[in-house]
């Protein structure tokens, strides 16, 4: 554990979900390898999920996760095409990458390390880019959904992190002021996007770097266990 963040006057930590608390690598990588012949496939195929949400909102439109995951997966067999070895991705591709992201699992570290922010006090929220029955089916499946005390979608903004709006909805939802909150991710965007309006910031070390074009989080561990460890010092 590096950093952290000074001492709070409410308890209040949000959560980004995919890969953060879910582990979307696990879950998704083998499916992708089947369907496109090799490694990397999930890795560009979330890659260019994230794309798509970061222009549709900066250029004014939104269209939720669930509509823009076939877009992605088509994506990545075009940009295949590129080098002339375009995929033709099967008919029932889609059916399949759907069914893996309903039975994805959580990090070993999170249910856990989620009960021990919970017995420190701390009230908890999910907040993902994912659209909201999505996301309540998820962390049900991964056994968390009930850890937390409120659910979160963008779907209610109608923009995507990390534009302010969506923390600032968060925070209302939250009913505390940036300062007074945490918002924890493995996502180096989702993390500058929270920065931006104010909130202490935790990076969680899972498959990803935090580029140096960034402000730097206010603290980085490797798992949940380590930062309920680190927050439990943190509030008072």
């Amino acid at each position: 554990m590096s950093g952290s963040v000074p001492e709070l006057s409410a308890k209040v930590c949000v959560f980004d979900v995919n890969e953060t608390c879910l582990d979307y690598l696990a879950g998704l990588a083998p499916v992708m390898e089947s369907i496109f012949g090799r490694q990397g496939a999930y890795e560009e195929f979330f890659r260019q999920l994230i794309l798509l949400t970061h222009v549709l909102t900066a250029t004014g439109s939104y269209k939720d996760f669930a509509t823009l995951v076939p877009v992605a997966l088509a994506q990545v067999a075009a940009n295949e095409g590129v080098n002339g070895k375009k995929t033709e991705l099967p008919v029932d591709a889609m059916d399949r990458v759907k069914a893996a992201m309903g039975k994805i699992v959580a990090h070993k570290d999170v249910a856990e390390g989620l009960d021990k922010l919970k017995a420190q006090g701390w009230k908890l929220y999910a907040f993902s880019n994912s659209n909201q029955a999505a996301i309540d089916g998820q962390l049900k499946y991964a056994g968390l959904y009930s850890k937390f005390d409120g659910v979160l979608s963008v779907d209610a903004v109608q923009k995507f992190k990390p534009v302010p709006e969506c923390y600032q909805y968060a925070l209302k939802q939250a009913g505390v002021k940036p300062k007074e909150a945490v918002h924890v991710a493995c996502h180096d965007w989702d993390l500058e996007g929270a920065k931006a309006v104010g909130m202490n910031t935790a990076f969680v070390k899972r498959h990803l770097g935090f580029a140096s074009a960034y402000n730097p989080p206010d603290m980085s561990v490797t798992n949940f266990l380590e930062l309920a460890d680190a927050l439990g010092q943190a509030a008072k």
